[in-house]
């Protein structure tokens, strides 16, 4: 009888090096300055990150001094063939003049790439849990962006988060979105928002291989400084703590006992610290492949692209997914950065969905001014009937049942929208009226609601006390 043997496989790989010799070129406004730099490089990454670049320009002719003012394009072009497929287009935010005791006069360019935008654009939006992932993306897209397109391939499309975003960055509402799927997003050269599945993205064309593309890797390998195999998690239900712990016997064995400590008052039953400390410990008790790896370059990699890596001296081969990379010339070099990257437990998505849900939206119509009254004291008010007083920070009638305040506030720019805002008690038959030109033409108010006013400077607001039992703490109409 034949003997069997059990065999491990192993996924093979075979790379056929490159025959082609890269091109590049790199422009300004549309000028080329390939042959005029020191030094130039530009990274490109998945979300959160967005992208930079910097050049250094060898300026001892004086022949880039006062040329640029800031928001010219930069370009980088890199392929096999001749320099014109651009892989980076950005925009210069950063200017400076520099001697070096090597290079002379110099002129350092910097900025980030043109979807840096996205960091300086705030959001301000609720969705009620009826909208998909893919649709808000859409909705933000529509009501936020100008020249923008999504490109969504991740597979998800039952997720449909509560979400209450006020004034964030429009690049950090992509973060919070992508992690409640399980995607990774990056911006393209054309302004196109693209979002997939993590490690969907498989790049054929470009490999770091030993005794070929292959520089260095650096660190390149697992990293157990951040593993946690015991998670304690403290919770609180009645004013008394809520314990679980969860440990792995394998993972402290081969790493030692690492222990991290949770607390959180959100937690409140002995499932739910169950469940968290399980989750925690499912993501934390394995350490993480990462590292850096350089190359020569690799013109057609992309963020979030899985390119194989193969360095037999340190037994390395396998597909690894690029989360960030960096271009650099005139050395042609590209150094990549290397991360593992893991499921996240379904808890930790609710979790995540239930923190975005608990954001408060202060600002909902999305108004530019404030005019506030704290009632201090009698300053912020115009006019008021003997029976109404301002008292302890707050205003209200000291007798009677009916009673007026008025105050006026002369601004720059006409108002055409309002939205008031009142904090107090038994309010219930308070009025409010409201006008842009002094009292002449009034509109009524109602809290939490935006009302269209007709445009004009000089405000005008009337509060009508109904029962000697309402109080006004604070109050706020909303403009712009």
């Amino acid at each position: 009888m034949a003997t069997r043997f059990a065999t491990r496989r192993k996924r093979a790989f075979m790379w056929l090096p490159r025959e082609a010799t890269p091109q590049n070129d790199i422009k300004v406004d549309s000028v080329s300055v390939k042959t005029k730099i020191w030094s130039a490089e530009c990274t490109r990454a998945i979300a959160p990150e967005i992208g930079f670049f910097k050049i250094l320009l060898d300026n001892n002719n004086e022949e880039f001094s006062e040329v640029y003012s800031g928001g010219e394009t930069v370009e980088f072009f890199i392929d096999l063939t001749d320099g014109t497929t651009r892989r980076f287009k950005g925009e210069i935010d950063t200017i400076k003049n520099k001697y070096d005791t090597g290079k002379g006069f110099t002129l350092e360019l910097a900025g980030n790439h043109v979807s840096g935008g996205l960091l300086n654009i705030t959001v301000t939006e609720s969705f009620t849990g009826d909208t998909t992932v893919s649709d808000i993306l859409d909705a933000l897209n529509s009501t936020y962006l100008s020249g923008y397109t999504v490109n969504y391939t991740a597979t998800d499309t039952t997720t449909k988060p509560t979400i209450n975003w006020n004034n964030k960055p429009f690049w950090e509402c992509i973060t919070d979105l992508i992690k409640l799927i399980s995607a990774d997003a990056y911006v393209n050269d054309s302004l196109q928002i693209n979002v997939f599945n993590k490690k969907s993205i498989i790049n054929n064309n470009e490999a770091i291989v030993w005794n070929d593309t292959m520089i260095s890797t650096e660190g390149l390998g697992t990293q157990s400084l951040t593993t946690r195999n015991k998670i304690i998690v403290y919770g609180e239900a009645g004013a008394l703590p809520v314990i679980s712990t969860s440990e792995d016997s394998i993972s402290q064995s081969s790493f030692g006992t690492k222990e991290q400590v949770i607390f959180d008052s959100k937690i409140t039953t002995e499932a739910m610290a169950d469940e968290l400390s399980a989750a925690e410990l499912f993501i934390q008790k394995t350490p993480e492949t990462e590292g850096k790896a350089n190359a020569f370059i690799l013109p057609s990699l992309l963020p979030g692209d899985m390119i194989w890596i193969s360095n037999p001296v340190f037994k390395i081969q396998g597909q690894y997914k690029i989360y960030k990379y960096t271009h650099k010339f005139p050395s042609e070099r590209t150094e990549c950065f290397i991360q593992t990257s893991r499921e996240i437990p379904h808890i930790f998505k609710k979790r995540i969905e239930n923190e975005l849900a608990l954001q408060t939206v202060t600002n909902p119509f999305k108004m530019t001014s404030s005019w506030n009254f704290v009632f201090d004291d009698e300053t912020e008010i115009t006019t008021k009937d003997s029976n109404v007083e301002i008292t302890g920070g707050l205003i209200k009638l000291n007798e009677g049942v009916q009673g007026t305040f008025t105050a006026t506030k002369l601004v720059t720019s006409n108002v055409t929208n309002v939205h008031l805002k009142v904090i107090g008690s038994l309010l219930v038959g308070t009025i409010y009226k409201f006008s842009t030109d002094g009292g002449e033409n009034i509109v009524d108010l109602s809290p939490e609601t935006e009302i269209t006013v007709p445009a004009g400077k000089n405000l005008w607001l009337k509060v009508e006390f109904n029962s000697v039992s309402s109080e006004i703490n604070s109050l706020v109409v909303l403009s712009r």
